[in-house]
């Protein structure tokens, strides 16, 4: 299963909540953003709590020039708990009116393998989202913060083997644990 949410189309559907609040931990500087017409811009994201649009919310998780990969990867998933917390507490997913528009809304503005044109599947979505608890998604990263780098070639990387092999084998207790979340939530479907 795949799903591929475009630039503009995750903008649309951030300015159609109404923008993502967000708690930016530190100022957020790029130079060199790239625009659509092949140049750049300078971005300023300032600290602090605030509800950001669809284009800042899209330049907030994808610049690259601010920061790490790594440190991108995680911004990319406040934005997405972001939102999660915004379409919980204006209680969307309850509402089983708005289902077919969720569903409408979905297939104009993503692509992907799942069957969007199903409202039984988009609400046995809906009720995984609205059952999650945001706690208990986890990312795991192999980053510099998390494991000591023996080397580097160019962009090869070579990590210690040693934290490398104990972080790894953390990953299969968390992947028990998401699925036997998930497991018991289509149990009570």
């Amino acid at each position: 299963t795949h799903l591929d949410v475009y630039k503009r189309q995750f903008e649309n559907m951030v300015d159609i909540l109404g923008g993502v609040l967000l708690d930016i931990p530190r100022a957020l500087y790029d130079g060199e953003y790239p625009t659509e017409d092949y140049g750049y811009q300078r971005i300023f994201i300032p600290p602090g709590l605030q509800v950001l649009d669809g284009r800042t919310a899209v330049i907030y998780a994808r610049t690259r020039h601010a920061s790490s990969d790594f440190e991108r990867s995680q911004r990319q998933q406040q934005v997405l708990r972001g939102l999660l917390t915004q379409l919980r507490e204006r209680g969307l997913f309850e509402n089983a009116a708005l289902l077919p528009q969720w569903a409408a809304l979905l297939r104009e503005n993503v692509r992907t393998s799942m069957p969007l044109s199903d409202l039984g599947f988009v609400q046995g979505l809906a009720s995984i989202a609205r059952n999650l608890d945001t706690k208990n998604i986890h990312q795991l990263s192999i980053n510099p913060n998390d494991v000591a780098l023996d080397g580097e070639d160019g962009s090869d990387l070579y990590w210690n083997c040693l934290l490398y092999t104990s972080l790894i084998t953390c990953i299969p207790k968390h992947l028990k644990t998401i699925h036997n979340s998930l497991f018991l939530l289509s149990r009570h479907e």
